[in-house]
């Protein structure tokens, strides 16, 4: 069954269409809402990073070893 409850587009009422129309505004409204949120709440936990504190962000989170040849020979 379609979202007109049965009827094909062409049998829907001027009014349907409306009301189909503004339920699928609402629809992308509440849609782009709840993205917000979503990239609000992950923004939460982002590291920000001043410039000045560089020295210190890469002693927390220090650089990975080089791969030499023998580690890319048996992956």
């Amino acid at each position: 069954m379609s979202a007109w409850g049965g009827m094909q587009a062409s049998q829907a009422t001027v009014g349907q269409r409306q009301d189909l129309r503004e339920l699928m505004h609402l629809h992308r409204q509440a849609s782009a809402r709840a993205m917000r949120r979503l990239s609000r709440r992950a923004a939460g936990h982002c590291i920000h990073v001043p410039r000045r504190a560089m020295s210190h962000y890469l002693h927390l989170h220090p650089h990975l070893p080089p791969i030499d040849a023998s580690v890319e020979a048996s992956a």
